[in-house]
């Protein structure tokens, strides 16, 4: 495996035990505050962190193919393109299209993860 790809991989799974630590200690306050199991607590925060990954990655991947420049300086508009933004407005360079796709998969790839591992530990349907 080239080296690249592992530095890759260690680091996805470095922002994956980092979010999952993260959902599941805001999960357990959440759920000793609602007084549900800390499983079913931890699937529906990871439910919940899922689905926002998911929906980050479909805006983020649908946002128009152009974006703004403000004084020599390129700003991409954000996740709303250029709704908010002020200056001229120019055509996106491939590098610009291929960045965000990259990142719309990034977001919808770990969404998905957190989903099926949410499902995974669900307490209330058991898939084993």
């Amino acid at each position: 495996m080239p080296r690249g790809v592992a530095r890759g991989l260690i680091r996805l799974a470095l922002i994956l035990a980092i979010l999952l630590v993260v959902v599941a200690v805001v999960s357990l306050v959440f759920g000793t505050l609602a007084h549900i199991s800390a499983l079913h607590a931890i699937s529906v925060g990871l439910y919940f962190a899922g689905a926002l990954m998911l929906a980050l990655g479909f805006f983020h991947g649908v946002r128009p193919p152009v974006r703004t420049e403000t004084g020599g300086r390129s700003l991409s508009g954000g996740m709303f393109g250029i709704l908010f933004s002020v200056g001229t407005v120019r055509g996106a360079t491939a590098g610009e299209h291929h960045g965000s796709q990259q990142s719309s998969a990034f977001f919808i790839g770990l969404g998905l993860v957190l989903v099926v591992i949410g499902a995974l530990i669900d307490p209330t349907h058991r898939m084993f």
